[in-house]
């Protein structure tokens, strides 16, 4: 069952949004997911959960701010944080936005990879090309 937040119960998938400095996230239990059984992809979409938990009246689309998902392989034990590319800059200028990365979905430094993937271009990323 999705759920706002993360704290507890180890590794967790979801989607997430970071909006400015504070991260909005949406996670599931492992179990929950959809996919193989090797591996599990998070149940909600990006659209569902900007539109039914963050949109509240805003303008804004659910593809205007930096967001990503995060993904577990249960035969690697790997959890996978595939982010919008504006967010390497980012994560790495404000730490504080990884550290709550890592409490919504319960990660582990040592089991988790980072993919920035060009599936999840913000405003931001459209303004660059243009």
């Amino acid at each position: 069952m999705p759920r706002i937040g993360g704290f507890g119960g180890g590794p967790k998938i979801g989607r997430f949004y970071v909006v400015g400095n504070e991260v909005a996230a949406i996670t599931e239990y492992i179990d929950d997911g959809e996919g193989e059984e090797k591996s599990r992809d998070p149940e909600v979409t990006h659209k569902k959960f900007w539109d039914e938990k963050l949109k509240h009246g805003t303008r804004y689309q659910y593809d205007f701010f930096p967001r990503g998902r995060v993904e577990y392989d249960s035969e690697e034990y790997m959890s996978y944080v595939i982010l919008d590319p504006c967010l390497e800059k980012i994560t790495w200028a404000e730490p504080h936005i990884m550290d709550k990365l890592f409490a919504f979905f319960d990660l582990e430094i040592s089991r988790t990879k980072y993919i920035y993937s060009d599936e999840y271009r913000c405003n931001g990323c459209r303004n660059k090309d243009s």
